[in-house]
């Protein structure tokens, strides 16, 4: 069975993700993956899990913000000679700003 490291930062996005943990990983099951969840602890945690075990996967997706991306990325490049697939999900939470209400 193929294996997939799913990084999660649980603080992204104001929590979005909770809602739909359960089916994302069912659609990485269904597509006969393993999934192998890991929510990050705290700064740069993205990037050492995936440099330090990165290889041991047949695909990596991180779920975040843009400093989850960044920080998986930087850990991606810092992997040894197997490179994986990576994925991305944006958990991004924006706020209408002014101009926005003004124009709706």
């Amino acid at each position: 069975m193929k294996r997939l490291l799913f990084i999660i930062n649980p603080k992204a996005g104001r929590t979005a993700i909770r809602n739909d943990l359960f089916e994302i990983i069912m659609v990485f099951s269904q597509a006969g993956y393993e999934v192998v969840t890991y929510p990050t602890q705290g700064p740069e945690d993205a990037e050492r899990k995936v440099r330090v075990d990165g290889e041991d996967y047949d695909l990596i997706v991180c779920a975040g913000g843009d400093g989850t991306l960044d920080n998986t990325v930087c850990g991606y490049s810092k992997m040894g000679h197997k490179k994986v697939p990576l994925g991305y999900i944006c958990l991004l939470y924006t706020s209408p700003s002014p101009r926005d209400v003004e124009e709706s």
